[in-house]
């Protein structure tokens, strides 16, 4: 795919998840493994990776992080965006939301599940997306949300709009790599200086387009 990568040497193995497809119902069973522990120099390390970094506009924090992680991470990483004049945006779950105010977050993609974890509830309906996620951009942990809703699509919220983005219906084989894909395609086209509610329809494509093959087809 000739995507630059700067690996970054670890004693732990990269984990690895396993998602079983239920053929008759079509229901998908995730194993997701814990994340392995980093000691203080890995992390070190990747932080001195990202700070070698020049001239981007983008740092993606995507993923699980390991529950051992520096408790001034999100500081630091925002402190590196402001430094590089570069927009900070979280595809992670996040279990302190007031460890991000004031850190000028740009966005934050969390499906439903994360946004109620986000917002201290146990389960969150559709309707009351654009309410939470507007308490918490007023409360300052980020600019923008895209909330993520599988086959419903996804809905882009900021301080001053909401906006559902349908997503068109397909033959579903497999959703995995579906929330990566939507944020690649988000960032494809802001960097190509397209609109933000263009570049969340073109990412509800993409999230789209990765559930038309099984597995990591994409």
């Amino acid at each position: 795919e000739k995507v630059q990568a700067m690996p970054v040497a670890a004693a732990h193995e990269t984990r690895q998840n396993e998602i079983v497809i239920e053929k008759s119902t079509g229901k998908e069973f995730r194993l997701g493994m814990p994340c392995p522990r980093l000691t203080p120099a890995e992390w070190q390390a990747c932080l001195d990776t990202l700070n070698k970094l020049e001239d981007i506009r983008y740092i993606i924090i995507s993923g699980s992080l390991p529950a051992d992680r520096p408790p001034q991470l999100w500081q630091v990483l925002a402190r590196i965006a402001r430094a590089k004049k570069a927009r900070l945006i979280i595809d992670s779950k996040i279990n302190a939301p007031q460890a991000l105010a004031g850190l000028e977050v740009f966005l934050i993609k969390p499906n439903l599940h994360e946004l109620a974890v986000l917002a201290g509830e146990e389960h969150l309906l559709p309707g009351a997306v654009a309410a939470i996620a507007q308490k918490l951009i007023h409360a300052g942990i980020a600019e923008t949300f895209l909330v993520s809703m599988g086959a419903a699509g996804a809905r882009l919220i900021t301080s001053t709009a909401d906006q559902q983005i349908d997503a068109p219906s397909v033959d579903k084989k497999s959703t995995v790599g579906a929330g990566d894909s939507m944020l690649a395609g988000l960032i494809h086209y802001l960097h190509a200086g397209r609109p933000l509610a263009e570049a969340a329809r073109y990412a509800v494509a993409c999230g789209t387009a990765a559930t038309l093959f099984p597995g990591t087809h994409l």
